[in-house]
């Protein structure tokens, strides 16, 4: 954690690239001010986008509350500073893109005018930075909890946070990151508790009680989180099976915090729009209705640009994919329960969400919607990785090595690509033209519009690279060097230590 959350840090937008993290910041804005959640104004050119109308008049988004609530004392501070230093146009200053002008001030490379506006949405996109640092401290435990020796679990925290997507998303203020770290605290409670529940035959209140909370929190933070619920509960069953009837008191505590966190989100409902089970995403006469982004869609169009769409599939976007499912065997003989749980749980998700209108994720890197994906397939590597470092095979160790340096520098440059505005240029491109690249979701599927060649010529992203008029590939170029020689730290003690039959320490 202490290793990456300054990359992180430095990988910061320094403003807001989406329309739904706009509006988590207002209302995170809101909240830092004491007041109602709503909305005051609807998104500079994209007005009915995410909006519902709340029973009191006011307009609210229908993005969970959890981020908006937590980034509260963030914003807030932000703001503070803001009016004590005051605020100059800076060339680290982007545009957020979703004010009056900032799109296109953004695209032209000027500073952000006016200043104010912009400035108080600077530190907004540090809060996943702490939030995906957290996660891939939670891999790293996950690993122990297996049986990982420490080398490998700890390798595995390092490819969830540098080989995946995730350092990428560790820049915005997107919700899946908050909503994953919650998943995976649920998980890593569940799987610790039930270890030791089954040698002292008793389920202890508190982990309990906090495993449902934090799965529970997680579909606060949004809602496809609700899809792991089966079976994250079909596996603390079959864990706990061997206690019998003495699991019952624990899992009616997971799920009793879980229903008391339901129950909170009901009653925020009922607040805004009179209804318990209303998100705002049905709402009569919302603004999201106006411009339908959601609904079902064309099955095997959905899979294909899940798995190797050109602008989202997880195969071009994530290929360490590849090598976690061929290390997903290994996962099985630690924990067969596990192993399977999770592989139908990613299956579901997967499949599910291939048949949606919205299945792409919009404006974003690779498949945002497969987010949770990330951190199972970096742990099953790193179950490969904690069999080979014990019989000491320093050759395969090496490969892996290098294989995972060249997933890192992939990640590298994705991470310094802003492909938000990429997105949006191609687009307005193209209807000069007079074609529309959403029919046939082409944006997302056609090589011609692809992000994977497109970022090399685009403009940066993190906010010390603002102001230049070098492209992604020319800071790449001698970024790539540094990331070799942190990624050369990091591995070469534990391939000295590892030797045949002998587990590192």
């Amino acid at each position: 954690m202490a290793l990456l959350l300054p990359l992180y840090l430095a990988g910061g937008y320094g403003g807001i690239r989406s329309p739904d993290a706009e509006l988590l910041f207002r209302t995170a804005r809101s909240l830092s001010r004491l007041e109602v959640p709503a909305v005051a104004e609807p998104l500079s050119g994209w007005p009915e986008f995410g909006l519902a109308p709340g029973v009191d008049g006011r307009y609210y988004a229908i993005f969970g509350p959890l981020q908006p609530l937590l980034a509260a004392g963030l914003v807030g501070l932000n703001h503070l500073l803001v009016e004590l230093a005051g605020c100059r146009p800076q060339p680290w200053l982007g545009p957020s893109h979703y004010l009056p002008g900032g799109m296109a001030a953004f695209l032209k490379g000027e500073a952000a005018a006016p200043c104010r506006p912009h400035a108080e949405r600077f530190a907004a996109t540090w809060f996943n930075a702490l939030v995906t640092a957290l996660a891939s401290l939670l891999v790293l435990l996950l690993g122990r909890q297996l049986g990982l020796v420490p080398p490998a679990a700890w390798l595995a925290g390092l490819l969830f946070g540098l080989a995946t997507p995730a350092w990428a998303y560790a820049g915005t203020f997107f919700a899946e990151p908050l909503a994953d770290l919650g998943l995976l605290l649920c998980l890593w409670l569940l799987l610790r508790e039930a270890a030791r529940a089954r040698r002292q035959s008793r389920v202890r209140p508190l982990p309990a009680l906090l495993a449902g909370a934090a799965l529970g929190l997680a579909g606060t933070a949004h809602l496809s989180a609700w899809l792991q619920v089966p079976f994250l509960a079909g596996l603390a069953v079959v864990e706990l099976r061997p206690l019998g009837r003495r699991a019952w008191p624990g899992l009616g505590l997971a799920a009793a915090a879980a229903l008391l966190v339901v129950l909170v989100l009901g009653l925020y409902n009922w607040a805004r729009f009179g209804d318990w089970l209303e998100t705002g995403r049905s709402a009569a006469g919302g603004l999201y209705l106006a411009n339908p982004y959601s609904g079902p869609g064309n099955f095997w169009r959905g899979l294909w640009g899940l798995l190797g769409g050109a602008g989202k599939g997880l195969l071009w976007y994530c290929p360490l994919a590849v090598a976690g499912l061929a290390c997903w065997p290994r996962l099985l003989r630690r924990s067969r329960s596990l192993g399977w749980w999770l592989l139908a749980a990613m299956l579901f998700r997967l499949l599910l969400l291939a048949g949606r209108y919205e299945w792409h994720g919009g404006f974003c890197l690779g498949p945002r919607h497969l987010y949770p994906l990330f951190a199972m397939l970096a742990l099953a590597c790193g179950c490969w990785l904690s069999d080979q470092l014990q019989a000491g095979s320093l050759r395969r160790l090496r490969l892996a090595a290098a294989a995972g340096l060249l997933l890192a520098a992939q990640q590298l440059y994705f991470a310094l690509g802003e492909v938000f505005s990429l997105l949006h240029a191609l687009r307005a491109g193209q209807a000069a033209r007079g074609i529309d690249v959403f029919a046939g979701d082409h944006l997302y599927l056609d090589w011609q519009y692809s992000p994977l060649w497109r970022l090399a010529g685009w403009r940066p992203a993190p906010f010390w690279l603002h102001g230049g008029d070098w492209p992604v590939l020319f800071h790449l170029a001698w970024l790539l060097p540094l990331l070799a020689l942190l990624w050369t730290l990091c591995w070469w003690p534990l391939l000295r230590r590892a030797r045949p039959g002998k587990e590192p320490a």
